[in-house]
């Protein structure tokens, strides 16, 4: 599907005429990222340094990295409440967006399950590579001076409040 027909199934046809398409294609990465005329955002990119340095090397601007810090108690929690329909891939959460019914969905009915990314091993695991391979990005990003910290551990509005002001300073 056309890149520009996602944006609009996602974001409606207004946004996906006022956005751009940027395309990586380098030996580290091959992805689309939507571009606005203000800059663009990466979520999850980059996970490691010789990532991080290649877009260095690219002459790619990093001007702010936010760093949302969350407890790995927290996020196994997180996502191991996580579950999803069966039949129509509707969300749930066991502590935060409960099913009306207990592990069925309340839009048709079907059986909700765990994604086998969400159990709790899983996210354990994936905890690991990041502490592993992520996480030396912060003193890449620190020493570059374009880190900012967000305590993620917080009501989600307060948290969206630290973000767009830590996008702003």
């Amino acid at each position: 599907m056309e890149i520009k027909r996602v944006v609009s199934l996602l974001f409606g046809l207004v946004a996906s005429e006022m956005f751009h398409i940027l395309y990586f294609d380098t030996p580290f990465l091959s992805y689309c990222y939507i571009v606005c005329e203000n800059g663009f955002i990466l979520d999850g990119f980059p996970r490691t340094i010789p990532q991080a340095q290649a877009l260095e090397d690219m002459g790619v601007a990093i001007d702010k990295v936010i760093d949302i810090e969350v407890p790995d108690e927290k996020i196994t929690a997180r996502m191991s409440g996580r579950r999803v329909c069966s039949k129509c891939a509707n969300s749930y959460h066991m502590l935060y967006k409960k099913p009306k019914v207990d592990g069925v969905c309340d839009a048709c009915g079907g059986a909700l399950i765990q994604r086998k990314d969400d159990a709790p091993e899983t996210v354990k695991n994936r905890l690991k590579v990041f502490h592993a391979e992520t996480e030396p990005l912060k003193d890449f990003y620190k020493k570059l001076g374009n880190l900012k910290l967000v305590e993620g551990n917080q009501p989600i509005e307060n948290a969206t409040r630290d973000i767009l002001a830590a996008l702003g300073e």
